[in-house]
């Protein structure tokens, strides 16, 4: 999970790098688009782990869908907010946005990477205390 949402840091940052920064617009055409196709690779990695880690539990999952949802607002009102500030000029809204986006993804990055930790040493704690694997295979089985 950690990796993938450094991926997508890596990939928002060159999104508003490569623009800027190729001479040629034939090379950074093709460079945006493979960094397009890297980013909704990872995304599509970023959601079923994120489902996994929360696991069978109703909670956890509640609390993966409320932060998913609140990310998207966030991501919104930030957009919203940049292009009340910065109405006249396109170029610098979209670069302030994806630098903002990209800080925001590396505080998730950052964040994640202290979750997952937390995760595994509380589920490893978990596992001796109780047979996890067989509460794991029946709730398999349930669903």
């Amino acid at each position: 999970m950690t990796l993938t949402l450094a991926i997508n840091t890596l990939c928002t940052f060159m999104l508003v790098y490569i623009p800027v920064n190729v001479k040629s617009e034939s090379l950074g055409y093709w460079l945006v688009i493979a960094t397009s196709i890297v980013y909704g690779a990872s995304t599509g990695l970023l959601q079923p782990t994120s489902y996994e880690t929360a696991g069978p539990s109703a909670k956890l999952i509640i609390k993966v869908q409320i932060g998913v949802g609140l990310s998207g607002l966030l991501i919104n009102l930030l957009r919203i907010l940049l292009l009340v500030t910065i109405p006249n000029n396109p170029s610098a809204n979209a670069e302030w946005f994806f630098y903002t986006s990209t800080f925001y993804l590396l505080v998730c990055t950052i964040l994640s990477f202290f979750f997952v930790k937390e995760f595994d040493l509380n589920y490893r704690r978990l596992n001796k205390e109780h047979n996890l694997t067989a509460f794991k295979k029946e709730a398999w089985e349930i669903y």
